[in-house]
């Protein structure tokens, strides 16, 4: 009866040290972000990307008409928009990458 006792006292035990780390691994994971939350943080980075990327043409878009307007053609190269003074430099391609310029037609993509 007393081998019982103590087998009994002893899972106890070990359930009660498994509830206090549990609890402390859960207190830890409170301060974490939830999936949810993290779903949420992705849609807006990837709102503020599609924002950054249409400012970004549309400042290209600009200074390639002006440079149109005062060479009579579009550059070669966008590097140009900088020699010519009409960008400080060449806005960065949201998510990275480099942006597909159609000297020809003067267009973005």
């Amino acid at each position: 009866m007393n081998q019982i006792i103590t087998i009994i006292v002893l899972v106890a035990g070990i359930f009660v040290v498994m509830a206090v780390i549990g609890r402390r691994y859960a207190h830890g994971l409170r301060n974490a972000p939830s999936p949810a939350a993290i779903a949420v943080h992705a849609r807006r980075q990837n709102r503020a990307n599609r924002i950054f990327y249409i400012l970004h043409k549309e400042i290209l878009k600009n200074a390639l008409k002006r440079s149109h307007k005062n060479h009579g053609a579009y550059p070669s190269d966008l590097k140009e928009l900088i020699s010519d003074g009409l960008l400080a430099a060449i806005p960065a391609r949201p998510g990275g990458g480099t942006w597909n310029y159609d000297s020809f037609h003067g267009k973005i993509h």
